[in-house]
């Protein structure tokens, strides 16, 4: 029986729609907790077993690793009692995952546990990584960070109170039908940005002052800072030879928030909704991102934090890892790219 936190490389499912769930193009979602040491019989797809937690979706297998999942996995996979350690690689709290189990995954999938004779065939062959700008290059700030800032900049106190209410008058006009529907198109232009986002405020109850105050607040460079290890990191993959895109959903140009990061040297390619005229999950953005480096779907990763925008890469044979957004400022952990194209 194996005691050491386990490596688990396998493919969750396409369609997760949380945060922290990494996709596959035509995927089968796999979840390796609760697995028992003997060898488990092949399943039909679609079929579950008492032994494994796993859940089928799309065509078989075809294609190399997808991504690696991170914390908690979709509404569900739940019950599955996954856990990631500091670098990011599974760990079984209940320790029953053999040290060596192709047989149950195909063959370019593989668990190993440290000192076992299992090698990940299937990672070091993208060209090139794709990654999405907001909540993953750069941090976005909590909600109350805006309104304060906002509040304060036009002489008014962000009392506590006062601050709450603000929040929680946008987020419940935000959820109107009107406002949902209007997000699959925000980003396609400043103008349709701006409008859109002023008519959600002013369906809230603010006041123009502190709408206008709020809107100048996204504007500004420190709403959206660049997380400390992404500079590095872009660096380091610039270094494997590897090209790199940013797909982002923005209604704005980003090149000059990248040169003034000094994250812009690193970027080979800048693909962004509002010069596109698509958003995402649409796969021909992400298409696009490829095409513009020169490289083949099957040979680019993409690195988001959003499953329902940036999954659509896997559409296309585009692997993917999501990211769960961090709620603070700090280290990104996008280190784990660098595993995947070593």
């Amino acid at each position: 029986m194996i005691t050491a936190p386990q490596k688990i490389i396998a493919r969750p499912p396409r369609w997760s729609k949380t945060r922290g769930c990494a996709l596959a193009p035509h995927g089968r979602g796999v979840v390796a907790s609760e697995v028992s040491g003997e060898p488990l019989p092949e399943r039909g797809h679609g079929e579950a077993s008492k032994d494994a937690k796993y859940i089928a979706d799309g065509d078989p297998l075809t294609s190399n690793i997808a991504g690696l999942t991170l914390g908690k996995t979709s509404p569900t996979l739940a019950e599955s009692s996954l856990l990631t350690d500091e670098a990011g690689t599974f760990c079984d709290p209940i320790d029953r995952v053999p040290p060596c189990a192709t047989g149950r995954f195909p063959p370019e999938t593989t668990l190993r546990a440290p000192g076992g004779t299992c090698e990940d065939r299937s990672l070091g062959h993208y060209r090139a990584a794709l990654f999405d700008w907001r909540g993953t290059l750069v941090h976005i700030p909590r909600p109350d960070w805006h309104v304060t800032r906002a509040l304060e900049s036009i002489g008014r106190a962000a009392e506590s109170e006062t601050v709450d209410s603000v929040i929680e008058r946008v987020q419940a006009t935000s959820d109107l039908p009107e406002f949902i529907e209007a997000e699959r198109l925000i980003d396609l232009s400043a103008e349709f940005h701006r409008a859109t986002t002023m008519r959600m405020y002013d369906e809230a109850g603010l006041d123009s002052e502190l709408a206008e105050a709020l809107y100048r607040v996204e504007w500004e460079l420190e709403a959206r800072p660049v997380y400390p290890d992404v500079a590095a990191t872009l660096g380091a993959v610039r270094g494997r030879g590897a090209k790199v895109a940013v797909v982002s959903d923005i209604h704005f140009d980003i090149r000059p928030d990248c040169i003034a990061q000094e994250i812009g040297s690193f970027i080979d390619a800048y693909v962004l909704s509002c010069e596109l005229g698509i958003q995402k999950p649409d796969p021909r953005i992400f298409l696009a991102a490829a095409s513009a480096i020169g490289v083949e779907a099957g040979e680019a990763l993409m690195v988001g934090d959003t499953a329902e925008t940036d999954g659509g890469a896997a559409a296309v044979g585009i692997a993917t890892l999501i990211l769960p957004r961090p709620d603070e400022l700090g280290p990104r952990g996008l280190d784990i790219v660098l595993r995947l194209l070593d």
